[in-house]
């Protein structure tokens, strides 16, 4: 007899490969830290860190993270149609976040 795998089973296993992927790509990573100089009149209030270029194996990652977790935000969007506007909109900015931090921009290291 076949064993049938539940909806939120497989998006539960699907997130999972998403968080294994985003390790590997921060263990990829390299960290700068961004030094400003003490002599200077400009002084600017940003994050002291930031990723450094990423590298052919990175931007690879990064691409399959992308389209990977592209697809587990659409099958979301369906769960959550019915939900609150505050509710969605809460989501959204999570999403918005984590492709931020995959794409190494915003300062989200």
């Amino acid at each position: 007899m076949v064993q049938i795998e539940s909806y939120s089973s497989r998006l539960t296993k699907k997130l999972n490969v998403i968080e294994e992927r985003m390790m590997v790509l921060l263990d990829l990573s390299t960290i700068k830290e961004f030094r400003t100089d003490p002599n200077s009149i400009v002084y600017a209030v940003s994050p002291p860190y930031y990723f450094a270029d990423s590298d052919e194996n990175q931007t690879r990652i990064q691409a399959e993270l992308v389209g990977v977790f592209s697809e587990w935000v659409k099958h979301i969007h369906l769960l959550t149609q019915n939900l609150p506007r505050n509710k969605k909109q809460e989501f959204k900015r999570l999403e918005v976040s984590v492709f931020k931090w995959i794409d190494r921009s915003g300062g989200l290291w």
